[in-house]
Formats: structure tokens, sequence, C-alpha cells
């Protein structure tokens, strides 16, 4: 099933624009939701769907819990070498930045006063 959220999500028209900019899943504990998440966050910072200079946000109501999908991307991204050497990974306030576009990523909480000022390309919410 998820993938076939993935591809409504994803769906562009004759002209290549995308059909959706908001999308909802919502799924039990334990259902590989953070994983989910951390692919899709990979494909907007590294991956097909990457834009110069974007960025992408994970949100969650405690800095822990948003560091559960940080996490999750770390550990994809130490499993290749040539994304381990295009990114920067900022552990200390959970960033990883892709050097060749610049893009960042962003764990967030909903604590965070850093958070204004941002125009994501991509926003995940936990």
């Amino acid at each position: 099933f998820e993938k076939d959220v993935i591809q409504a999500w994803y769906a562009t028209d004759e002209a290549g624009q995308g059909l959706i900019r908001l999308g909802l899943l919502s799924m039990a504990r334990k259902n590989g939701k953070t994983g989910l998440a951390a692919v899709l966050a990979l494909c907007h910072l590294a991956g097909p769907e990457v834009e110069p200079r974007g960025q992408i946000v994970a949100g969650a109501s405690d800095s822990d819990q948003s560091g559960i999908i940080f996490d999750e991307l770390e550990a994809y991204i130490d499993d290749d070498p040539v994304l381990r050497m295009e990114c920067n990974i900022k552990k200390h306030v959970k960033a990883i930045v892709h050097l060749p576009s610049r893009s960042t990523f962003h764990a967030l909480s909903s604590s965070a006063k850093k958070a204004h000022g941002l125009a994501p390309t991509l926003v995940i919410v936990d």
C-alpha cells in the first residue's frame, strides 16, 4: 500500500507538474513510519527529488521524537559510500547538508525557535 500512496503523492500531469501538494499517511505504531519518512527525506535531500538549496524539515512534539527520523536518515547515508562523501552530518544540531545541491535536512521540535524563516520543500510531521 505504501507504494500506491507514494506513486499518488508524486504523480505529475502532462507538463510534469505535481498533482498533490499535501499528503497525509496515518499508520499504527511499529509499522515503519520512521523508515518511510527517512527514505522520503533522503529522496528530497540527495535523490531524485532534490532541489538546489532545498530544505527538508522533520518536526515533532519533542526533539527526541524528531531525532529518530534524523538517526534513520543518518544510518541510510552511512550505508552508502557516495552519500557519506556528499553529506555533512551535524549531529549536535540534528542537521544534514547535501554538499553538491546545498540542500539541508533539519530535525525540529515544537519548541524550536529556529523554525521561523524556513521555506521547506518537504515537511514531515510526526
